[in-house]
């Protein structure tokens, strides 16, 4: 089972601006990914979405920053204690590639933008409202950093169950 991976596509750039191939049915991006949706946020400064994931319909995921930047926050659903691991993401069109981030289905992801920040979601499963779960940020001890710069968060977002609900939920479906 592949982890979490950040991998670059590369981008041909001219006087005219640029040109890439973004996504190619002959090809996978990740092998066995094969996209079902793509889907796309623009996020104003200094908002939080996430810890988002799906049970039951798994959905592994790549991100691509169409410009902005991010702070992605993944945390793997599995474990005991949440283990959260940070990743800067932003818009690398400038360097010669676009920088993309490919996420397991085992992993809710979350993310803080620090400007004005469009994303883009290749799922390879689609989206069922009925089995996504979120855990609220506020349960995380390790995002204590970023509470204080959150600005804009949904209302699911913080009405979400804590790490320790979800954990609970957890250990009865496995009973």
């Amino acid at each position: 089972m592949m982890d979490y991976q950040l991998f670059t596509l590369p981008v041909h750039i001219d006087e005219r601006g640029y040109f890439f191939e973004q996504y190619n049915s002959s090809d996978y991006l990740i092998d066995g990914f094969k996209i079902n949706q793509i889907s796309e946020s623009m996020s104003n400064p200094n908002t939080f979405r996430g810890f988002h994931f799906q049970i039951g319909n798994e959905m592994n995921k790549i991100l691509r920053i169409i410009e902005g930047h991010a702070q992605i926050f993944l945390l793997n659903v599995y474990e005991d204690t949440p283990r959260l691991i940070t990743i800067n993401f932003h818009d690398e069109s400038d360097k010669g590639g676009f920088q993309y981030l490919y996420v397991p289905w085992y992993y809710a992801i979350g993310f803080i933008t620090f400007i004005q920040t469009k994303m883009q979601y290749f799922h390879d499963n689609v989206f069922d409202e009925k089995l996504q779960r979120c855990i609220n940020v506020n349960s995380i001890s390790q995002t204590s950093h970023i509470l204080p710069n959150i600005k804009y968060i949904s209302e699911r977002d913080t009405t979400a169950p804590s790490w320790d609900d979800w954990k609970a939920e957890y250990k009865t479906r496995m009973s």
